[in-house]
């Protein structure tokens, strides 16, 4: 079981001959993962107006959801399983449900595992997205999330390191895609 510190960020200012001087404190808190967390990113997954956490676990082959309570705690992770070794992670919406979705990158298997929020933070199992790339070369490293065509609909960008390469993998709605571009 791994683990990742969360810095809860506290502001002192303090008046100094006619300056404001800051002062910034951090107080850590670690919450458990899954096995060698990775990335992770934060959005509201479950509607209830807090963040929660994504975190991908490089070595367990999965993605844990931490559900947070809005005072900076977090419930126990539920794992999904990914594809192999994933590097990043991103939530967004990519079935236009109004539902935040949560992607991963996965170096190992060279494609992107979508999972589809089927609501109160609950995700179905993976659906694996294509990254285009061919061969050892093809390592899915990074997403980026944007409506690249205009049409309304979350496409997503993923980095082939190796073949020093982006591949862009437009959004077909309803949690589809087109061929890699």
């Amino acid at each position: 079981m791994g683990r990742i510190s969360l810095f809860p960020l506290s502001l002192a200012l303090t008046l100094a001959a006619g300056s404001a001087l800051a002062g910034v404190s951090f107080t850590a808190t670690a919450v458990k993962t899954g096995r060698a967390p990775q990335a992770v990113a934060a959005g509201d997954l479950d509607g209830d107006g807090f963040s929660d956490l994504a975190v991908a676990n490089r070595e367990g082959n999965s993605v844990s959801v931490l559900l947070g309570d809005g005072a900076g705690n977090f419930a126990d992770p539920v794992d999904y399983r990914t594809g192999e070794r994933p590097g990043d992670v991103r939530i967004a919406d990519m079935n236009n449900d109004g539902l935040p979705d949560v992607l991963v990158a996965n170096r190992g298997s060279s494609n992107v595992s979508l999972f589809l929020n089927r609501g109160a933070g609950q995700f179905a199992k993976a659906r694996r997205l294509k990254t285009g790339g061919s061969g050892s070369k093809a390592v899915a490293d990074s997403l980026a999330i944007a409506d690249f065509n205009g049409d309304g609909t979350a496409a997503v960008a993923v980095t082939l390191g190796r073949q020093r390469a982006v591949s862009v993998v437009l959004g077909a709605g309803a949690g589809g895609f087109s061929r890699p571009v």
